[in-house]
């Protein structure tokens, strides 16, 4: 299976870490230094005082369009925190909507599954 994370934060960077031990085949969006810092050293997760360095596909969402189809993916996973949402959608609607590719959100925040769903479809919106 062929997995997107968009957004590697804690959230989003604690499902990768795990799914990528199951699939090895995670790619995650993140910006600025923290892409830096996964790309250079890998993600880091500490969780119930355990700590994993996963070497994980990570990319900004330019890079994400350049290199990828959204058609490639099983599994695109919304991690953003809500306030986001909307600059995500601005920035990766053509390409989301260039598949039919299944769109889980794991977001804290009231309304957005129905903000994705509007966007994507509702039978894409997990």
């Amino acid at each position: 299976m062929n997995i997107l994370i968009v957004g590697c934060g804690a959230i989003g960077g604690f499902y990768a870490s795990r799914l990528y031990k199951s699939c090895q085949s995670v790619t995650v969006t993140a910006r600025g230094e923290h892409l830096n810092a996964i790309k250079k050293n890998g993600l880091k997760v500490t969780h119930n005082c355990k700590t994993s360095i996963t070497q994980i596909n990570a990319v900004n969402h330019t890079e994400l369009q350049l290199q990828f189809e959204s058609s490639q993916f099983d599994l695109i996973i919304i991690c953003l925190k809500t306030n986001h949402l909307s600059n995500m959608i601005i920035e990766l609607k053509n390409w989301l909507l260039a598949s039919n590719c299944p769109i889980m959100s794991l977001q804290n925040g009231v309304d957005s599954e129905s903000i994705l769903a509007n966007n994507f479809g509702i039978d894409r919106v997990w």
